[in-house]
Order: C-alpha cells, then structure tokens, then sequence
C-alpha cells in the first residue's frame, strides 16, 4: 500500500508543480497535466477508498460547484445588472476543473473546510504576490495554481497531524 501511496503522491507533486508554474508564469495550464491530476486524484479515492465514496464525494464536488456557481452569479447580477459571463471571463476551465479534482478527494465536511480556507489563501497570496511583483495593472487571481499549492500544504499537514474523525482526504495515509 506505501509504494501506491507514494507513486500516487509523487504523480500529484510533479502535476502540481506543473500547474502551479504554468498558472503563475503563462496564466493557462495545459489540459494534459490537468487531466493527470484529475485522473491521479480519482485513481487515488478509488485505491484508498472505495467507489461509493468516489461517488459520493463527486455529487458533493458537483454540488459544491453548482452552488459557489449560483451564488457568482447572483452576485454578479446583483453588482452590475445584468447576466455578466463568469466561464473565462472571471473564472477560468482550469480553475473550475481544479475546484472539481480536489473536491472529490475530500469528503463534503472536508471539501467545504478547504474550500473556505482555500479561497482566502488564494486572495492573501495573490494580494501578498501583487505588492512584490509591484503591478499596478488589472490582474487575475491565479486561482488554480494558489489552491493546488494549498492543496499540497494541506496533504502534508494531514498527514502528519490526525484529523480523520472530521476531514477525510484520499492522499492521507491510513
């Protein structure tokens, strides 16, 4: 089981090296590194729990998605009234299919608690980002590379600190 886990861990470290650099650097990621991701993370839930659970955590996933969906949208009516386009204009396909893959890794209790703390990571480090790189010029949160960053930190700190009775992740070790 320990040689899965680290093959399976080290295939998540090298994607998400990808990503994080392609995010920061080029401001798209390729599909081929965000499909070896999505295909490690659900190769992992499968390994180190079972189908039902991969199939319950993508509804969650979905839901989840469907909801943060909803309420942009809202939001954005709201602000500027009218029906303002969200996919590639504020949120990227990356960015979306990232929320999607790391989701299904977490259980619904889990998937929320990252989330939460996910997206205020993002916007701390974007904002942090911004003052040091001193661009005045409109930018966009790299919103991918930041939460497959907080993904790994989270991974790490997991699997040294036991939290199993509230978050459940497939790359933590049993």
């Amino acid at each position: 089981m320990v040689p899965v886990f680290m093959l399976c861990f080290t295939v998540l470290m090298l994607s998400s090296v990808v990503i994080i650099y392609q995010d920061f650097n080029e401001r798209q990621v390729s599909l081929w590194v965000l499909l070896l991701f999505g295909a490690n993370a659900m190769c992992s839930v499968l390994c180190f729990k079972s189908l039902s659970v991969l199939l319950y955590n993508t509804l969650g996933a979905l839901l989840y998605i469907g909801f943060i969906w909803i309420m942009l949208k809202l939001y954005l009516f709201i602000k500027f009234k009218n029906n303002t386009k969200i996919l590639d204009a504020k949120l990227g396909k990356a960015d979306i299919l990232i929320i999607f893959f790391i989701g299904v890794t977490f259980n619904t209790i889990g998937m929320i608690l990252f989330f939460c703390f996910g997206f205020i990571f993002s916007l701390s480090g974007f904002l942090i980002f911004s003052l040091l790189k001193k661009n005045t010029g409109t930018q966009s949160i790299p919103l991918a590379g930041f939460l497959v960053f907080f993904f790994l930190v989270c991974i790490i700190i997991l699997n040294l600190v036991s939290l199993s009775f509230l978050i459940e992740c497939s790359f933590v070790k049993l």
